[in-house]
Formats: structure tokens, sequence, C-alpha cells
């Protein structure tokens, strides 16, 4: 079965992203491309030997060969989008956040529900769900949810991310900037960890020099019941930027390394463990970390590394091939997105 996208949006999203992932899929053309910048429409169909762009989604909407609407534009605009794309039926994808404020989000569900008995099927993108090195850590953990007591989330970047660098970006009038616009990941990652979660604690700072920008630093803590998670997000790091994951269950501690995308899982030892058994738990964690170094270095050299998106991409059309609901649902989405706007309005 071929699928056949139209991407609404030429920013960086789309070229850098979206568009290098599904090139990857076999049975999936790229057709068509969307934006209100000509000159941007025009050079990524260019660049990416798209058939047709267009500069109005409506008269891409009208494109009855389309099957699939993949949304890259602002938060602001996808309701509207959504919305027409579903009215023409396509098939429609959302990269996170679903829109700009939680009366949007509930419209977007409410519009889904008028086609839930078609076959028209809509997701969101929470990519970081569909990482290989995610996807490895997921397997570890979901038979053991319950033992969970706590989750860290640590998202370090630096000053010069193109997003909080660039004074003009969309971002910034958007409800908590840069910060506001990555938010979502740690979210929903808490989400599928915690379950249901409630604000407990917030903390933001300025530390950087960019006068446009009103805060680049934030520590949340949450509450799911007995169990806790924590996030920090900082644009004021060295390196390249990176998302480490701590999980602390009652019998193990399990550290995703965002870097260099490797994973650890520490046993529980007595204080008064032997000097062998601490030697066998260094020797352990150094078996791991050279394992997973070695690994994703072969995924790379032998060209079989496969990104988030382009797992997130294989599993919705899975869905539309067999009729079954999309990966991350709208009304799945919804309930992190009333956490994530809850914690904006909190913020200064």
């Amino acid at each position: 079965m071929e699928f056949k996208y139209a991407i609404v949006g030429a920013g960086e999203v789309s070229n850098h992203i979206h568009i290098p992932a599904l090139l990857k899929i076999p049975n999936t053309k790229i057709i068509a491309i969307c934006d209100s910048d000509e000159e941007k429409a025009k050079s990524t169909a260019h660049y990416w030997n798209i058939p047709r762009y267009y500069t109005d989604t409506s008269e891409l909407l009208n494109d009855a060969s389309i099957d699939i609407v993949d949304i890259c534009t602002p938060p602001s605009s996808h309701l509207a989008i959504s919305a027409a794309a579903l009215h023409t039926g396509k098939h429609v994808i959302i990269e996170k956040p679903m829109a700009d404020n939680i009366d949007a989000c509930k419209s977007i569900c409410d519009k889904y529900n008028n086609y839930k008995n078609t076959n028209l099927k809509m997701g969101i993108i929470y990519n970081w769900l569909f990482g290989p090195t995610i996807i490895k850590l997921k397997g570890l953990i979901d038979t053991s949810l319950d033992n969970i007591l706590n989750i860290n989330i640590e998202t370090n970047d630096n000053p010069y991310d193109p997003m909080i660098s660039n004074a003009n970006h969309w971002c910034h009038t958007f409800p908590g900037g840069r910060i506001g616009e990555c938010l979502m990941h740690p979210i929903y990652l808490l989400q599928y960890f915690l379950g249901d979660i409630e604000i407990d604690n917030v903390w933001t700072a300025k530390r950087g020099a960019y006068q446009w920008v009103k805060y680049d630093e934030l520590h949340v803590s949450f509450t799911a019941g007995s169990k806790h998670g924590n996030i920090y997000i900082s644009f004021n790091g060295a390196g390249p930027g990176h998302t480490n994951v701590t999980i602390n269950t009652r019998d193990t501690v399990l550290r995703f390394e965002g870097y260099p995308s490797t994973i650890t899982s520490f046993s529980e030892l007595s204080h008064n463990a032997s000097f062998i058994k601490r030697g066998q738990s260094i020797i352990k964690t150094i078996s791991q970390l050279s394992n997973s170094m070695i690994s994703n270095t072969l995924r790379v050299l032998l060209k079989k590394s496969v990104s988030a998106h382009e797992n997130y991409f294989r599993e919705f059309m899975v869905c539309v091939a067999t009729n079954n609901a999309a990966p991350i649902t709208p009304e799945y989405a919804y309930k992190s997105h009333r956490i994530y706007f809850d914690l904006l309005k909190q913020l200064p």
C-alpha cells in the first residue's frame, strides 16, 4: 500500500526532521508542500524534489490524491488546518503541541470525534516515545510500572540553539517561549511512565543574555499518587542539546543518557555490600555503556539508524492500513496538554 503525503509548513522541522524521515520509508511519497511564504514552499519543493507546492492550504487540500496531511506549522494554526483536512477526507498528523491553548486542543478532539466512525486517523507526534533507546527503556520498565518511585528528566541545551537565539522565531510569541515550545516532551514522557500527573512546584530563572527571552531555565516537580517526577530544562549549558532520564524503582535505577544514547541499570546494593559485589556492579555498568556505544555506532555506520519520527510515521501508516487507532490519539494527548497549559499559566 502506497501513502501519499502533503506537508503543511516548510520550516525547520519539515526540512530537517519530517521530510528526511518520510523519504526513508518504502511505499511513501511526499507529493506536495504548502507554506504561506512562497519562496520557502518553492525552495523546499525544489530541494527535495517534491512535485507540487502551494501557498494556500485550501488549494492543497483540494488535491484528491493526498492521503495524509502532516501539519508542521505553528500551533496557533493547527485547529483550522486539521479540521479542514478531515473535512476533505485526509488522515492527519499534528506536530506537538497540538494547539496553542487548551480550548483549541479540546476543539481538535471534538472535531475528530465527528469522524471516528469513518476510517480517518489523527495522531499527535510525541516523538520522544518512539526513539529507539526510549523504546528499549520502555521495554525494560513496562513490566514494573507500579514499582516506580520517581523520575527525573533533565534537558540541557546551549544558548546557540537555533530557536532561542533567533529573536524572530515564532516560539518567542508562544506561551513560555522556547521553554514552552519544548516542554511538552518531558511532560508526556512523565505521563507515560507515571500516569496522571499533577503540578507541585514551579521555579524559573533567567541566566542568559538574550533580551527577548524572559527565562531560560525551568524546574518543575510533579506528583502522581505516591510517585514523583521532576523536569529540569536549561538553555545555558555547554555542548550539544541532550536529555537525560533517571527512573528509580523499588529494586533498580535506570539511566538514559541522551547524548551518547545509552542505557544503564543499577541493581539495589546494600550499604554493607562486599567489595566484590560493588566491583561486579561497576563492571556491569561499564559493560552496558560499552555495548550501547558499540550498538549505536554500528547502526550509524551500517546506515540502520532509525529516527524517532521515522518510527512514528511507520506506526501511523500501519494503523491506517489496519484501521487501528493511531499512535497518540488526540484524546490521549489532551491529558498531557491539560497539564502543559496549566503549567504555562504558572510561569512568569
